[in-house]
């Protein structure tokens, strides 16, 4: 793995999460948290190795991950081959049958048309009810953030929803803890296992 694909990595879980988010929420960050967030992940390059800057702020970022994209960005038989396999992956949510669909209109309104279609993914009227339910999701993504904004109403929702992110946490912490133990009981006569 060279310095460009893990600038370009970091640039995916840095820049494109700023730009993912301000497309969910319908209205940009400010200035001042997006170079916090940058700040965040030019640390995190840092103790990772990457050597090139490219997180030194918001232009910088942009610039990079652009430039990068140009030349390394031009999708091929391999690459469109894992994205269906990935868009393919076993559903987690109640509609298997649509989950390729529901998927792949996801990735038509963050990756745009040209890149979508690039990737062969569909876009005819039968993944229609997949399409309204992305722009159903985005548009409840942009509601929850202007009641956020509100005074008095973002307040009640964000403890809401830290006290909701925090039971859930506990009970994926409970759920993991669980099948760590299955499984050690499984190997228990092993010189190697954790327990």
């Amino acid at each position: 793995i060279n310095q460009e694909d893990n600038a370009v990595t970091l640039l995916a879980f840095s820049y494109n999460v700023l730009v993912g988010t301000e497309l969910l929420r319908g209205k940009p960050l400010t200035i001042q948290e997006q170079e916090q967030f940058l700040h965040l992940w030019r640390w995190i390059g840092f103790c990772l190795g990457v050597q090139l800057d490219v997180c030194a702020n918001v232009a910088t970022a942009k610039a990079s991950l652009e430039s990068i994209i140009m030349h390394i960005l031009e999708p091929d038989d391999h690459s469109i081959a894992l994205a269906h396999h990935v868009l393919r992956a076993p559903p987690s949510f109640i509609f298997p049958r649509f989950a390729f669909a529901f998927r792949a209109q996801l990735c038509r309104l963050l990756l745009g048309p040209g890149l979508a279609d690039a990737l062969h993914l569909p876009n005819h009227p039968l993944y229609s009810p997949s399409r309204l339910c992305v722009v159903g999701i985005q548009l409840a993504c942009q509601t929850y953030s202007i009641f956020l904004d509100l005074p008095l109403i973002g307040s009640i929702l964000l403890s809401l929803h830290t006290r909701l992110a925090s039971h859930l946490l506990l009970l994926s912490s409970k759920k993991r803890k669980s099948k760590i133990n299955k499984g050690n009981a499984l190997q228990s006569d092993c010189p190697m296992s954790f327990s």
